[in-house]
């Protein structure tokens, strides 16, 4: 009687054991380990998720100017942790970084131009030039306003009232004793080159300026002795 007495009085808590290993079997077994996905393409994330019996869903996307687009970045439940199946993994993935337009510092303030430039990470360069325009306005920039471009590097020229820096005007296709009279009133000294040979007594009036050194648009220092060259070609 005793021994049964016993057996009755241990029979719940075996039960209980069994049941506790069984329900911890079971639970085990409803488990996956989260692979990694991290460095993978979202097409192939999707494959070795589906193959664990997990999903995917895009949690964010961050703009990487490096790695190809579409790249996981990072993945939530974290590699190697332990998951019920069919559970959803959120991935951050990589995108192309979206071109910035140039924007147009034309007429703005020396002061404006360097806040602004540095709000959107710009390098800036400024160059102050001779301008009968105020003290400090922008008067030429390149890139020019509203193109695409991924180097986020600009070059402003700043008008000053005094100043030594020229830019070159552009002379192309201007007669060439009209180009070389405003040269000359400049102080800049002049050199004629032709594409044929001429007469020594020849005086350029029917030549057009084809090209010139230095080219338009460069920048110049007046307070050296300039020598501008005018290819020129004889119109007939």
């Amino acid at each position: 009687m005793k021994t049964i007495s016993r057996v009755a009085i241990a029979t719940p808590f075996i039960g209980f054991l069994l049941g506790y290993f069984v329900t911890h079997w079971l639970m085990q077994k409803d488990e996956v380990i989260t692979p990694n996905v991290i460095g993978k393409s979202l097409q192939e994330s999707v494959a070795v998720l589906s193959h664990n019996n997990l999903s995917v869903r895009l949690l964010h996307e961050q703009e990487d100017a490096v790695l190809p687009e579409g790249t996981i970045l990072d993945q939530i439940p974290k590699p190697y942790q332990k998951v019920k199946p069919n559970q959803n993994v959120f991935v951050t993935v990589s995108k192309r970084e979206s071109l910035m337009q140039v924007p147009d510092f034309g007429g703005q303030q020396h002061d404006a131009i360097v806040a602004m430039a540095a709000k959107r990470g710009i390098e800036l360069k400024a160059f102050f030039v001779a301008s009968n325009l105020p003290k400090g306005r922008c008067i030429a920039q390149y890139p020019q306003a509203r193109e695409d471009f991924e180097r986020k590097r600009m070059t402003v020229y700043l008008s000053a009232t005094q100043s030594p820096l020229y830019i070159m005007p552009s002379l192309k296709d201007q007669p060439v004793k009209e180009a070389e009279e405003f040269l000359t009133a400049a102080n800049f000294s002049v050199e004629i080159l032709h594409d044929k040979e001429v007469a020594q007594d020849h005086q350029c009036t029917s030549c057009h300026v084809v090209d010139q050194q230095p080219q338009a648009g460069a920048i110049v220092d007046l307070s050296r002795k300039i020598t501008v060259q005018l290819q020129a070609y004889l119109q007939n």
